[in-house]
């Protein structure tokens, strides 16, 4: 993650889970997301991708977008 500045800031990341099973794929997660602060509001955005769940090839990627804002009072 980055301080852009004193209201802004981004953040990447990622995983990679290895099962012990010879035949399980690698779980892979990865994601980014940024948030700013003006006065008493702050906001986040994000996306998150999760792929092979459980060492599993078959199984569907799972993806989440997220935005959160918040006022304090």
């Amino acid at each position: 993650s980055i301080a852009v500045n004193d209201s802004f800031s981004v953040s990447a990341g990622q995983q990679k889970v290895e099962f012990g099973d010879d035949s399980a794929e690698d779980e892979k997660n990865s994601g980014f997301g940024g948030s700013y602060t003006m006065g008493s509001i702050s906001m986040y955005g994000g996306f998150n991708k999760l792929e092979n769940v459980g060492g599993s090839a078959t199984a569907g990627d799972v993806e989440a977008t997220i935005f959160n804002i918040s006022f304090a009072f």
